[in-house]
């Protein structure tokens, strides 16, 4: 309808203002989608119902485009070294938290997206289309600006990753730039989750997120093996008299 192609709209020139980092622009339009976001999930929710329709990827496509829009904001403002998605993580705590059960709306988007990452394929949907560009834009940024996996070669030390955190969880190489972990995943993880309030062994079961901690994991675990062991004897010369 003309309510969805004009949230469409919006949606795509916000996609552009964050891939820009116009910060005032993504100010001024972000709570709004935002808000008309939601609106419009609760009207596909409560109208595409069975038996008088069969449900297709379609209904869940405006909250999974915010959720993947906030977690491309995070990743360019890690690129631009910028608070260009500061506006956007305001945006959703103030919102959540403006409801009267906060945490119960937190744990709805999770589910949400458990049952959109992980649960029974309903097709694909023309917005996938839309995310996968926006998913290219972001990994051949990365690429640009020197952050993807460096290439490794048999029997050679694998060179040091100089990268961010959040790219590292992206987890994009340059000879095949996709994504590994999806960025409305990672938003989910770090921004809804601890609005939920739901302990992180409960988070780590979650489908949609599954994917997130294992990387998160990965990650964690090469760095602690760079850094020299706590309290590890250091190596001293002893200065003969």
């Amino acid at each position: 309808d003309l309510f969805g192609q004009g949230l469409f709209t919006l949606v795509h020139h916000t996609e552009e203002a964050i891939a820009t980092g116009n910060i005032d622009l993504v100010e001024q339009v972000f709570p709004n989608v935002l808000k008309a976001s939601f609106d419009l999930q609760q009207h596909l929710v409560v109208t595409y119902q069975e038996p008088t329709y069969h449900p297709t990827s379609a209904i869940f496509d405006p909250t999974v485009d915010i959720l993947e829009l906030s977690g491309l904001a995070m990743a360019y403002a890690v690129i631009q070294d910028d608070d260009s998605d500061a506006p956007i993580v305001e945006a959703w705590i103030e919102r959540i938290r403006s409801l009267s059960q906060p945490t119960t709306a937190a744990t709805s988007i999770l589910n949400f997206l458990d049952q959109v990452d992980g649960g029974p394929s309903y097709g694909i949907s023309p917005r996938s289309v839309a995310r996968t560009e926006w998913e290219m834009k972001l990994t051949n940024r990365i690429v640009e600006v020197g952050y993807a996996v460096p290439e490794t070669f048999p029997l050679e030390e694998p060179p040091e990753w100089n990268a961010p955190r959040l790219i590292k969880l992206l987890g994009v190489h340059r000879s095949l730039p996709s994504i590994t972990v999806k960025p409305r995943a990672i938003f989910a993880a770090e921004v809804i989750a601890p609005l939920s309030e739901e302990p992180e062994e409960i988070l780590r079961t979650r489908p949609s997120l599954r994917r997130y901690f294992d990387k998160r994991d990965f990650e964690e675990a090469k760095d602690s093996r760079k850094k020299p062991m706590e309290n590890e004897p250091q190596d001293t010369e002893v200065a003969s008299a």
